[in-house]
């Protein structure tokens, strides 16, 4: 099931979509108007991207159904484009396609990547290498053109204690917000041999 509830914490949840299978949200369009999430329906293994609409009749649709797995859904700020991530090369990589018409596909991650995120003005796309590495792509979008440049490596993170959102990135661009591990450094271990002879001294 997926819920809304007013960030400041007022008034009760409400039922958006109430199907038994397992769901993940997440992005929320611009305009408010669409809800990305994961989902894997009853007799699926496969992890599928689908679109829910707060206005209309309001039922969910798959908006990419594939045999691999399709995730992370993310809206670009300009609307008209969506960047998810899917395995169907036989690793996870980063992809855009054009939303809600799904024309096209272009490929941003290179070597291996997962959870896309836009800069506020749609015009850099983040993600993590393989490698943990933090990369960004400059992208040009003119009217249904989409342009990928290439990948700058940013920054490593460590997979220690890794959460499902593992960033987020400010409306700069420039400054990160990254999960860090909540595990703490395991404490010296100091052995003493021999430590009875020690009892005989004064």
């Amino acid at each position: 099931m997926l819920f809304q509830r007013k960030s400041d914490g007022t008034g009760g949840e409400q039922l958006l979509t109430e199907s038994a299978n397992n769901k993940f949200p997440t992005s929320w369009s611009g305009d408010g108007r669409f809800i990305a999430y994961n989902s894997t329906p009853e007799g699926k293994s496969n992890s599928e991207l689908w679109i829910l609409p707060l206005f209309g009749d309001r039922k969910p649709f798959p908006f990419l159904e594939t045999h691999s797995n399709v995730a992370e859904g993310r809206f670009c700020p300009r609307g008209g484009w969506i960047a998810y991530s899917s395995d169907e090369s036989g690793r996870s990589e980063v992809y855009v396609t054009s939303f809600p018409g799904h024309q096209g596909k272009w490929q941003v991650s290179q070597s291996g990547g997962s959870m896309p995120r836009w800069r506020r003005d749609g015009k850099e796309l983040f993600f993590f290498a393989a490698d943990n590495h933090l990369q960004a792509v400059s992208v040009k979008i003119s009217g249904t053109d989409f342009e990928v440049g290439q990948a700058q490596s940013l920054f490593a993170v460590s997979r220690k204690g890794v959460a499902i959102w593992r960033y987020d990135v400010l409306p700069d661009g420039q400054h990160f917000v990254v999960t860090a591990s909540n595990q703490a450094a395991p404490a010296n271990i100091t052995l003493v041999t021999n430590w009875t002879s020690l009892l005989n001294r004064k």
